[in-house]
């Protein structure tokens, strides 16, 4: 098995990736470009980002009440905002280890905590891979005749996915394999087989695939909403389906251990997948950067200030 400091060394591969294409971009070329943003498509790009936020704040507050935890909209918002800001500036796994600390900071116990982490990250890659497997598809056949077939397999794929994990609830030896072996990949002792805590887990399962599965849809959706707006805002004009096969490709290249934070394997992916299209690296470079890192870095902290400025006031 790889030690964990084998994966910290393998992190390094971003970096250098990431130092290689600082030097093959036209800085110039890149500020000139910068220079010109269209600030309405910004500001609606920002409106976009904030209704993402709020889908993911609502997602886990739904399914937090549910499971009768009673948290506040409030705390829920602290949670999932601070979590989020940590894990862009932090290797990714940071991000999920501090919503789990958040979570048993409030009375839910470790191992709930960490069912609800990995099965939120594990239905956001499904539909990330799904969206995926649609791009490929798409861009392997180009015609008008094909959509209405992309369509129905988008269909078939999703109702698959919501079966498959509905179902994988109902038989408790398989939901109990299933996740002993993400918690020992995480570190997490083995769940015991107490009644009240799996109880909780198979309602999880449940609604998960009621709630998660929706929302994670639709923060896809307003994900290539927001990537279009960031095209219109550089004054390029790419297709919003260029832009979504390139945000899932990189999207799923960040879950490697290969980086930090998703840094310099999405801009090297945003760049690969935009030059079949004709995009130039520095248009590609820019997207990749800022709505990757910089705007969410912005926009996060902008979120989390009213927090920040509510915890000083409580000091005093």
């Amino acid at each position: 098995m790889m030690r964990d400091s084998q994966i910290r060394y393998f992190r390094v591969i971003g970096i250098l990736l990431f130092i290689w294409i600082i030097f093959r971009v036209q800085w110039v070329g890149v500020w000139s470009i910068l220079c010109n943003l269209k600030v309405n498509y910004i500001l609606s790009y920002s409106l976009i980002f904030l209704i993402a936020t709020l889908l993911k704040i609502l997602r886990l507050y739904l399914i937090l009440n549910k499971l009768g935890f009673g948290l506040k909209f409030s705390l829920v918002y602290v949670i999932v905002v601070e979590s989020s800001l940590y894990g862009v500036v932090t290797p990714a796994r940071a991000g999920e280890l501090s919503r789990v600390v958040y979570l048993k900071s409030h009375g839910i116990s470790n191992r709930i905590a960490w069912f609800l982490v990995l099965i939120e990250r594990l239905i956001d890659a499904s539909v990330l891979s799904i969206a995926c497997i649609i791009g490929v598809l798409y861009f392997a056949s180009l015609s008008m005749e094909t959509y209405g077939i992309l369509l129905a397999l988008l269909l078939i794929i999703s109702l698959s996915l919501f079966y498959c994990l509905k179902n994988l609830f109902i038989f408790p030896k398989i939901t109990y394999f299933f996740f002993n072996l993400l918690l020992k990949k995480s570190k997490v002792n083995p769940v015991n087989e107490s009644p009240t805590e799996f109880k909780d887990l198979l309602q999880l399962g449940k609604l998960s695939t009621y709630i998660t599965i929706p929302c994670s849809f639709a923060i896809l959706f307003l994900s290539f909403f927001q990537l279009t707006l960031l095209g219109l805002s550089l004054n390029s004009n790419i297709s919003s389906l260029y832009l979504g096969f390139a945000y899932t490709l990189s999207s799923l290249f960040s879950y490697l251990p290969i980086s930090i934070g998703g840094l310099g394997t999405r801009e090297i992916v945003y760049i690969s997948a935009l030059s079949k299209v004709g995009i130039p690296e520095n248009i590609a470079f820019i997207i990749s950067l800022l709505d990757g890192l910089i705007f969410p870095i912005i926009f996060l902290t902008i979120l989390i200030t009213p927090i920040l400025f509510y915890r000083s006031k409580l000091k005093q």
